[in-house]
C-alpha cells in the first residue's frame, strides 16, 4: 500500500513539474515507466509459472521499456542544455 501511495505521489510531483515546464514529457515518461515496470514484474511472474506467453505480449512490454527509456533519455538531455 505504501509503495502504491509512492508512485502516485511521484507521478504528482511530475504532473506539477510539467505544469511548471509547459511540457508533459515528464508525467508521460514517469507513467510510461511505472506502466513498464509492473508489465514486466507480471510477465516474469507468469514465465515463472509455466504460463505460455504470447510473443506479441512481450514485444509490446518490450516497446513499451524502450519508449520511456527514450522518452526520459529525451527529458535528460533537454534539462542538460538549460
Amino acid at each position: 500500500m505504501v509503495r502504491k501511495a509512492g508512485i502516485l505521489l511521484i507521478v504528482l510531483i511530475a504532473c506539477r513539474l510539467d505544469q511548471m515546464t509547459g511540457t508533459t514529457v515528464v508525467r508521460t515518461a514517469v507513467i510510461l515507466f511505472f506502466i513498464a515496470n509492473d508489465g514486466f514484474s507480471i510477465v516474469e511472474n507468469m514465465g515463472i509459472m509455466g504460463v505460455p506467453m504470447p510473443p506479441i505480449v512481450k514485444n509490446g512490454f518490450e516497446l513499451l521499456r524502450q519508449k520511456s527509456e527514450s522518452t526520459a533519455q529525451g527529458f535528460l538531455e533537454e534539462s542538460k542544455k538549460e
